[in-house]
């Protein structure tokens, strides 16, 4: 009697450091943080195409008023995704609620997160793993400069908003 051994072959996504879109230039400074969320700096409208193309179902801007994509919105609206908006004047409680709300929000993912170059993104990102994922300041701060941070005054105005709200929390 013979016996059939049958394997059964299950394909994992790619890990973030295997995405195709790392290192597009339509998309600068892109990474994948997980399989629902992906950051980078401005993309073009082809690159937009790309995120549309890899199954994302939101974009998300965070960039000054004057340096924001006039046609950015309209471009994600052809394509079919959700679209969100946030005009960056620092770190306040308005941006991280936003970006916060935004990763929180399983209807947004995949989500594909932005700003100008990945500083604005990074620096929210640090928050976001410190105040709602409860990782070590220096652990977070770590990975968000791996990510890209490179901006003192970005790093800054991160490190005080998240010492703020321990500060506020402890009273």
């Amino acid at each position: 009697m013979t016996k059939l051994i049958f394997v059964l072959a299950i394909a994992a996504p790619a890990s973030p450091q295997d995405d195709p879109l790392a290192g597009d230039t339509d998309l600068p400074n892109y990474v994948r943080l997980s399989d629902q969320i992906a950051i980078a700096g401005q993309p073009t409208d082809e690159g937009l195409k790309k995120i549309k193309k890899a199954g994302f179902k939101a974009v998300m801007q965070f960039r000054s008023l004057e340096k924001a994509s006039a046609t950015e919105e309209q471009t994600v609206a052809d394509l079919d995704m959700a679209y969100a908006y946030f005009p960056y004047n620092g770190i306040d409680d308005a941006l991280v609620e936003g970006f916060s709300r935004a990763v929180s929000d399983p209807s947004n993912k995949p989500i594909f997160i932005h700003c100008g170059k990945v500083n604005i993104v990074t620096g929210l990102w640090y928050v976001y793993r410190v105040l709602n994922d409860h990782i070590p300041e220096e652990e977070a701060f770590a990975e968000a400069k791996e990510l890209g941070l490179d901006q003192p005054k970005i790093e800054q105005a991160a490190k005080d908003y998240v010492r703020e709200k321990r500060s506020l929390a402890s009273k």
